[in-house]
């Protein structure tokens, strides 16, 4: 009889270690775990608590790409994020998207009037967070528990893939987690779409670019109607990227006599400017790049506001951070039959302030493109690529053609 009831407490105490109430009391004890939903393995933590979010991006290995954030509620959400009603409505759908959208700014006073809110360390490079609601049975029990906002991100394979299996996240991650919860039986992976409000229409962030389109400004490659950006031939760093103070000093060499780099604070010692002068001259370790998104990558090394990237886009982020609308200001362009040449190193002499550069170089870019639209007699214009995911370069771009009387499409 004894060992009768003995297993009926090992089989009930082996179900609640893989139930939402115990994913929940490790959630308020500031753990980090991962659960197996419908949707397949995600990483779970109090998102109000900077221990667990800096050890949760210690288990991914990325120290600034933003985290997607959880709510119980669209009221809880609206006490942090500042959402538009159609921002509301893309929340509410069945399919619970991930939505972006700004975090409020809270002056301290306000923040003590709110128990639960959102650390720096979820998005430590601009104010906009990917949010969204309870996706299924297992976060709508999980929120009876608790009230705080969570991070809930995908369990991926180094390949991008969702981890659908145990064994492959054990590969993948080893013990990193303090509990596995296997809540789910049968699993249908799908990764959550993230959505945007640009210009008044709903966009995913990351767009799919078609080969057709007009202007298409991808993250390897830009054409602007028939036109290209010049080639900007960078260095490499000793792990072989093209990091934003390396591009910086490409950008610099390119522009700037060697005495007057030396004079500028740059992230690197004298002696090492000199050396890489000379491999930039000699065209060694060096390569070609005619991206847009090179020139903010450059403008990030220039600043001194990182000096590697952790994930692809991460100068775009940045430029979001700084952004202001300067219809005014323009860096010297020049359109040389199909060449576009931006200088952004003359100004940097003038004025090194991030906000103006990174603004500059969106209204520049805009203004490039409205132009060539204008002059070309287009009646409307297709854009496309992961650069206009960049919402404000979308949004000031849309706006100029607009004013021209183009229609946008894309």
């Amino acid at each position: 009889m004894k060992d009768k009831k003995r297993d009926r407490k090992l089989k009930a105490t082996k179900a609640d270690e893989n139930s939402p109430e115990f994913a929940a009391s490790l959630l308020k004890k500031v753990k980090v775990i991962a659960v197996r939903t419908s949707g397949g393995y995600h990483i779970l933590c109090n998102a109000t608590r900077i221990p667990a979010v800096k050890r949760l991006r210690e288990i991914i290995g990325s120290e600034r790409r933003p985290l997607s954030v959880m709510f119980k509620t669209l009221t809880s959400a609206q006490k942090l994020i500042l959402l538009s009603p159609k921002e509301r409505d893309l929340l509410r759908r069945e399919d619970a998207p991930l939505v972006v959208a700004k975090l409020k700014r809270l002056h301290k006073i306000e923040r003590a009037n709110y128990k639960y809110t959102l650390n720096n360390y979820i998005n430590p490079l601009n104010n906009r967070i990917a949010l969204s609601l309870p996706s299924d049975d297992f976060y709508e029990a999980l929120f009876k528990e608790i009230l705080f906002p969570i991070v809930s991100i995908d369990a991926t394979t180094p390949e991008g893939e969702i981890i659908t299996t145990r064994e492959v996240l054990d590969a993948v991650y080893g013990d990193a987690f303090v509990r596995v919860i296997d809540y789910a039986e049968s699993i249908s992976p799908k990764r959550r779409e993230a959505l945007q409000i640009v210009y008044g229409q709903v966009r995913p962030v990351s767009a799919h670019c078609m080969q057709e389109a007009d202007c298409m400004l991808e993250t390897k490659k830009g054409r602007i109607f028939d036109h290209h950006f010049r080639p900007l031939r960078l260095l490499h760093d000793v792990s072989g990227h093209e990091q934003p103070p390396y591009t910086a000093l490409s950008m610099l060499f390119s522009k700037l006599p060697l005495e007057d780099i030396l004079s500028l604070d740059l992230a690197f010692e004298k002696t090492e400017i000199k050396r890489l002068h000379h491999l930039w001259e000699e065209g060694l370790e060096t390569v070609e790049s005619d991206s847009l998104l090179t020139l903010y990558d450059g403008i990030a090394g220039v600043c001194r506001l990182t000096t590697r990237k952790t994930f692809e886009t991460e100068s775009l982020c940045r430029a979001e951070a700084f952004f202001e609308v300067c219809e005014e200001d323009l860096f010297d362009f020049e359109i040389d039959g199909e060449m576009i040449a931006i200088d952004i190193i003359s100004e940097f002499c003038r004025n090194d302030s991030p906000k103006h550069l990174f603004s500059t170089l969106t209204n520049t870019v805009s203004s490039i493109i409205a132009t060539l639209a204008k002059a070309q007699g287009r009646e409307s214009v297709t854009l496309c690529g992961r650069l206009f995911g960049y919402r404000d370069l979308a949004e000031l771009t849309i706006e100029k053609l607009h004013a021209e009387g183009i229609a946008v499409e894309w």
